[in-house]
C-alpha cells in the first residue's frame, strides 16, 4: 500500500524515501501557489504599507510602490540638494534616491529600507523601517496619513527645480 505524506507514522517519513516524498509534496504546493490567479482585495479596500520615518508613522498604498529593499547599497553623491542620498542599482535599473523623512521636513532617516515607484525617471525614497501591511476600506483612507506617490513627486521637482 502506499500511503500518502501525511498518512505515514512519523518515523516512516524520515525513512529513506520520506524526505524525498516531503520535499517532492512541499515542492508542489510551492509551485502551485505561483499558478492561481492573484486575487485583487475585495472592492472599495486599499492595501498599505505602514512607516517609520523618524517619530512619525505613515501610510502609503502598495499600489503606487515597484520595489522594497531591505539594507540597501546606496552610493551617496555630491548634491547641494539635503534630500539626496545617492543612487542604488535595484534589479539592473539605477534609481535616484532620496531621504523620504527630509522630503517631508522631518529629520533624515537611517535608511534601513528603500521604496521605489514605477515610472521614469526611477526614484525611491529611503524609510527607518517598514512596519506592517494593513488593509483598510475607503473611509479609513479618507483619513489615514498618507505619502502619496504624487506628493512625492511634486517635492522632487520642485527639488531639481530650484
Amino acid at each position: 500500500m502506499n500511503a500518502g505524506v501525511g498518512d505515514e507514522p512519523a518515523a516512516e517519513a524520515f525513512g529513506p524515501g520520506g524526505i524525498l516524498t516531503l520535499a517532492g509534496q512541499l515542492r508542489d504546493d510551492f509551485d502551485r501557489t505561483f499558478s492561481r490567479p492573484v486575487v485583487p482585495p475585495p472592492s472599495g479596500l486599499v492595501d498599505l504599507l505602514a512607516l517609520q520615518v523618524g517619530t512619525e508613522r505613515l501610510d502609503i498604498r502598495v499600489d503606487e510602490l515597484c520595489r522594497v529593499v531591505t539594507g540597501p547599497v546606496i552610493t551617496r553623491l555630491p548634491s547641494p540638494v539635503a534630500a539626496v542620498r545617492g543612487v542604488a542599482l535595484v534589479e539592473d535599473t539605477l534609481v535616484t534616491v532620496y531621504d523620504l523623512g527630509v522630503l517631508l521636513g522631518l529629520p533624515a532617516t537611517a535608511g534601513g529600507h528603500l521604496l521605489t515607484f514605477a515610472g521614469e525617471p526611477a526614484v525611491g525614497v529611503t524609510v527607518d523601517a517598514v512596519i506592517a501591511h494593513r488593509r483598510i476600506g475607503p473611509r479609513v483612507a479618507a483619513h489615514a496619513p498618507m505619502v502619496t506617490t504624487e506628493d512625492l513627486i511634486e517635492r522632487v521637482r520642485s527639488l531639481v527645480h530650484r
